[in-house]
């Protein structure tokens, strides 16, 4: 009888010990104006692989964090700077680095580096009621001393 060790993850669910400072992903896409319909973002990193992940709405609005500070200290680069997107309790390739598009739309999207990397994939993203989102991005960062990422808004 082969006996089956639990790993911490199912004991204890997923963990991390920093500390993270950043803006509320739900703030950001209330004053962006997300419209019925919607119910997924798709968030991609900079990363050479172009990382990206589709999340579920109710997830992110509920607790996602768009995080630019770790451990009362600025992101640094390791860490994803300038912007990081944070979803507790989801595994760490959701945990997007080098955040530069958040593009929110009615469907799930099964993502790759293969895909994402494609310059003429069409996602779906009529969702955006206006673009406030990308200016309160924008000004976060330039008082943080950096350049904001891309965020597409319809």
């Amino acid at each position: 009888m082969v006996q089956h060790l639990r790993v911490s993850q199912e004991t204890h669910g997923l963990t991390s010990c920093a500390e993270w400072t950043g803006v509320s992903l739900s703030l950001l896409l209330e004053e962006a104006g997300v419209q019925s319909g919607a119910s997924w973002i798709v968030a991609e990193g900079a990363e050479e692989v172009k990382g990206a992940s589709s999340l579920p709405l109710a997830k992110v609005m509920d607790d996602g964090l768009v995080a630019y500070g770790m451990n009362g200290e600025p992101l640094r680069p390791q860490q994803g700077f300038p912007l990081r997107l944070i979803v507790p309790g989801f595994e760490g390739i959701h945990q997007i680095k080098y955040l530069r598009r958040i593009k929110v739309v009615d469907r799930y999207y099964m993502l790759s580096s293969v895909l994402t990397a494609a310059a003429n994939m069409t996602w779906n993203c009529t969702h955006i009621a206006n673009a406030t989102m990308r200016g309160r991005i924008e000004a976060i960062c330039r008082r943080a001393g950096f350049d904001p990422p891309v965020i597409h808004a319809a």
